[in-house]
């Protein structure tokens, strides 16, 4: 309901199309628009980092002086996104163990759950909007992650069709912290000079569950 309802207000790029098969190549997609052929799937040599050359969209904010921030629940090292986003000008790149949570946090299966990824990230953007500095803050959220990683602070989902799962959940959760977000930024009044873009890293995977959740097309 909270995406339908931000594509009924603002839009949706219909021909928008990710051919990444994962994370990391749907990172480089969406901020350099073109897909690498990654040999050894999602683990990203260091010394093979596609696109140095190439300016991509981080590339180019940091040419016009914005302040670059990466937000991830999981840890950074995996896939070696931290080397990439680095590498494209990222000023900092927060991961898993950079949020020193206790040691009896009630974790998901890669790390920080997304209502606290949503919070850190909030406060990180109020606080260089009052800088009044440009800036560029990503999200990388879990929630949806197969097989399914929703947060215990949102509501599951009441499927109509009698057939729950906790990928449903997930995807649920997902919906209701982004509405709550941009509620949030609304609030701040950040989005009367914030674009703000929302993309998937890459589609679903071709396994069992998804053919059992949403039929075998």
């Amino acid at each position: 309901p909270n995406i339908n309802h931000l594509i009924d207000t603002h839009g949706e790029l219909t021909n928008y199309q990710s051919t990444a098969k994962y994370t990391i190549q749907g990172l480089i997609s969406s901020l350099c628009g073109l897909v690498p052929k990654i040999n050894t799937g999602n683990n990203l040599s260091i010394d093979q980092i596609p696109y140095k050359r190439l300016p991509c969209l981080p590339d180019v904010l940091n040419k016009m002086d914005y302040h670059q921030e990466f937000f991830g629940g999981a840890r950074k090292s995996f896939a070696n996104k931290e080397a990439f986003l680095l590498s494209k000008n990222y000023d900092r790149v927060w991961g898993w163990l950079d949020y020193n949570k206790p040691s009896d946090y009630k974790t998901n299966d890669w790390g920080l759950q997304d209502s606290d990824l949503f919070d850190v990230a909030f406060n990180k953007i109020e606080e260089l909007s009052k800088k009044n500095e440009r800036f560029n803050v990503s999200l990388l959220t879990l929630a949806t992650h197969l097989n399914g990683n929703p947060d215990p602070a949102c509501p599951t989902y009441s499927n109509p069709n009698g057939k729950n799962h906790k990928f449903l959940d997930g995807i649920h959760c997902t919906d209701y912290l982004l509405g709550q977000f941009i509620r949030q930024l609304d609030h701040a009044n950040i989005l009367e000079n914030t674009t703000v873009f929302i993309t998937s890293d890459h589609g679903v995977f071709n396994v069992p569950i998804i053919k059992d959740l949403f039929g075998s097309d």
